[in-house]
C-alpha cells in the first residue's frame, strides 16, 4: 500500500494523518486477507512531484515483481499530475499490478474506469487552482507593502507584533551604514569587502544564524557581490520591492527572474536606514560610465574613474614612473595605451598638474558661491537656460491654448451625450460626433503631457543650481583634494590633447560637475 501526506496539513497533525491513512488501508487489506509487503510514505512532498523517494521505490518494487497490488486511500493521495499518474498507471498495467483507490471506488481489476481519468484531471486542477489563489494572496499582500519573505534583509528584523513589518536591527544596521559611507568615498565593492574582512566585521550569513541560534558551517567572508546587493537594495531607504521572481509552474520548484517593470514596489513601508540623499549619490556612483580601477594593493588613485579622453571617450589609465626615490604618476588615454597611435593620441597629463588645475577651479567656484551667491546663481541659471527662454515662453503659451481646447472638448462631448438622451441627436450622429471629439481630446492629452514634462524639467534647473551652490560653499577654504570631495562635486573630467596656439601649448580640460554639468 502507499500513503502520502498532503503538504497542506500542519506539521502537528501530519503524523496523525499518515497514521490514519495507514490504519484505513491496513484494515482494508486485513479484511481482504491480503499480505502487506510494504508501506510507501512520502512525507512533506507535493502531489505534483512524482520524483518522490517512496514513489520511486514503489515503481522499482513493481518492476521486479515484489508486489502485485497497490492500495491507496484515494487518487489524490497517489498524485496530482495527470500525465505522470497516467504513466505510472500504465506501468502497473504492464506489470500486471492491480490498483485500488479505496475512497474513490477504483479497482483496475474491474476493467477500464473512465471516471478515474476525470478524477486525475480534477485533482490536478485543484492543486493548480490552489496555487493560483496562494499567488494572488501573496501578490495582494506585497502590493499593500507587507513583507512576505522568510528572512528579513540584513539590517532589519521582523516586528514581534507583525511579522509582515520590518523594524531596524541596530547592530546590523550600523554595518549597512558603514558600507554606504565607504561607497560614498568612492571605494569599490571589492575594496569595501576587503576592508570589512580585515576588520572581521560579521557577515549576513553569520549574523542571521547567530540571531536565530543556529550554527554556521565554515567561516563566511564578505565579497563584492554581497556588498553590491546591499548598495542596490531599496529596502534601506524604506521601500519594499518584492515579486522579483515567479515560480515557473506549480509542478516544479524552479523560479524565473521577472522584468524590473513588473516588480512590486511600495514606498515608505518602514523606517529607512539610509538617507535618500546618500542613496541617490551611491546610485549615481554605481551608474557612472567610467569605472574606478584599483592597483595591485587595492588602492585607487585620486582621479580613478573620473577622467576620460575628450576625443575618443575612453577612460584614462594611470601610469607611474620612478625617478630616484620619487614616483610620479600620469594619466594616458586608455585607447591609446591599449591600441597604439592609430587608435588615439596619448593625451598625457601628470596627476600633480591635473590636481592643481582642478583645485584652482573648485576654489574659484566655491569663493563665488560663498561671497556672491545671488549673482552667481543668476549667471548659472542663465547658462543653463541659454536658448531656452523663448522656448519656455512658447511652451507656456501653448499649454494654455491646449488646456483651453481640452476643456472645450469635454463640454462638447457632454453636450452631445445630453442631446442624444433628449432625442435631438441620433445614435449614429452621436457616435460619429463623440468619436471625433474623443480622438481630438486624447491626442491633445498626449501633447499636454509632453509640454508639461518640458516645463517641469526647466523648473528643476533652479533646484540643481541651488544644490551645486550648497555643495560648493562647503569647500570655500579647501586646501587639498581627496576622492570624497571629487566624487561629491564632479561627474567626470575630460582631457583634451595638447596643441600649439599662438606659439604656446594649450589643451582643453572640461569638468562636468554634478547638478549643473559644465560651468563657464
Amino acid at each position: 500500500m502507499t500513503t502520502k501526506i498532503n503538504r497542506l496539513d500542519t506539521v502537528k497533525n501530519s503524523r496523525n494523518t499518515a497514521e490514519s491513512q495507514k490504519l484505513i488501508l491496513t484494515d482494508y487489506a486485513d479484511k481482504n486477507k491480503w499480505e502487506v509487503v510494504d508501506c510507501y510514505v512520502d512525507d512533506g512532498y507535493s502531489g505534483c512531484n512524482f520524483n518522490r523517494p517512496a514513489i520511486k521505490r514503489l515503481i522499482a518494487d513493481v518492476q521486479v515483481g515484489k508486489i502485485n497490488l497497490v492500495l491507496v486511500k484515494d487518487q489524490s493521495r497517489f498524485g496530482r499530475n495527470v500525465i505522470e499518474a497516467g504513466i505510472i498507471k500504465q506501468t502497473f498495467e504492464d506489470n500486471n499490478v492491480r490498483l485500488i483507490a479505496v475512497n474513490d471506488g477504483l479497482d483496475t481489476a474491474n476493467g477500464f474506469d473512465i471516471m478515474s481519468m476525470f478524477r486525475d484531471v480534477f485533482n490536478e486542477w485543484l492543486i493548480s487552482d490552489t496555487s493560483k489563489k496562494i499567488r494572488a494572496v501573496k501578490k495582494a499582500c506585497a502590493e499593500n507593502g507587507k513583507f512576505m519573505a522568510y528572512k528579513a534583509p540584513f539590517g532589519y528584523m521582523k516586528s514581534s507584533e507583525d511579522k509582515h513589518k520590518l523594524v531596524i536591527d541596530e547592530p546590523a544596521a550600523e554595518i549597512v551604514r558603514k558600507i554606504y559611507d565607504l561607497r560614498c568615498k568612492g571605494i569599490s565593492f571589492r575594496a569595501i569587502a576587503n576592508e570589512l574582512n580585515d576588520e572581521r566585521v560579521i557577515t549576513p550569513k553569520e549574523y542571521h544564524p547567530n540571531v536565530s541560534g543556529r550554527a554556521v558551517i565554515g567561516k563566511p567572508f564578505w565579497n563584492a557581490n554581497t556588498v553590491a546587493k546591499i548598495l542596490k537594495n531599496e529596502v534601506y531607504i524604506g521601500n519594499m520591492v518584492q515579486g522579483k521572481v515567479e515560480k515557473i509552474s506549480y509542478k516544479q520548484k524552479k523560479y524565473a527572474q521577472k522584468p524590473k517593470e513588473e516588480w512590486i514596489r511600495v514606498a515608505e513601508t518602514h523606517e529607512p536606514i539610509i538617507d535618500i540623499s546618500v542613496w541617490d549619490f551611491v546610485c549615481e556612483l554605481n551608474n557612472r560610465i567610467t569605472k574606478p580601477r584599483s592597483n595591485q594593493n587595492g588602492e585607487l588613485s585620486l582621479f580613478s574613474g573620473l577622467v576620460r579622453c575628450l576625443d575618443c571617450g575612453y577612460s584614462m589609465k594611470i601610469h607611474s614612473k620612478k625617478t630616484g626615490e620619487n614616483k610620479y604618476y600620469s594619466y594616458y588615454c586608455g585607447k591609446y595605451s591599449a591600441c597604439g597611435k592609430g587608435a588615439c593620441t596619448h593625451h598625457r597629463i601628470s596627476m600633480l598638474k591635473l590636481e592643481s588645475l582642478v583645485l584652482a577651479e573648485l576654489r574659484k567656484h566655491a569663493n563665488r558661491a560663498f561671497s556672491d551667491e545671488d549673482v552667481y546663481r543668476e549667471e548659472l541659471l542663465a547658462q543653463r537656460n541659454e536658448g531656452k527662454a523663448s522656448e519656455r515662453k512658447g511652451d507656456e503659451s501653448k499649454l494654455k491654448r491646449l488646456q483651453k481646447r481640452f476643456a472645450e472638448l469635454e463640454v462638447l462631448i457632454q453636450s452631445a451625450y445630453e442631446d442624444k438622451v433628449l432625442g435631438t441627436l441620433s445614435a449614429v450622429s452621436f457616435k460619429n460626433l463623440a468619436g471625433k471629439y474623443e480622438r481630438e481630446r486624447d491626442e491633445l492629452g498626449e501633447v499636454i503631457s509632453e509640454v508639461e514634462t518640458r516645463l517641469a524639467e526647466s523648473e528643476n534647473d533652479l533646484s540643481d543650481v541651488d544644490s551645486f551652490l550648497k555643495e560648493m560653499k562647503k569647500y570655500v577654504s579647501i586646501e587639498h583634494l581627496d576622492r570624497e570631495i571629487l566624487l561629491e562635486l564632479i561627474d567626470v573630467i575630460e582631457i583634451g590633447e595638447t596643441k600649439i596656439e599662438g606659439g604656446e601649448k594649450v589643451r582643453d580640460i572640461i569638468i562636468h560637475y554634478r547638478f549643473v554639468d559644465t560651468v563657464y
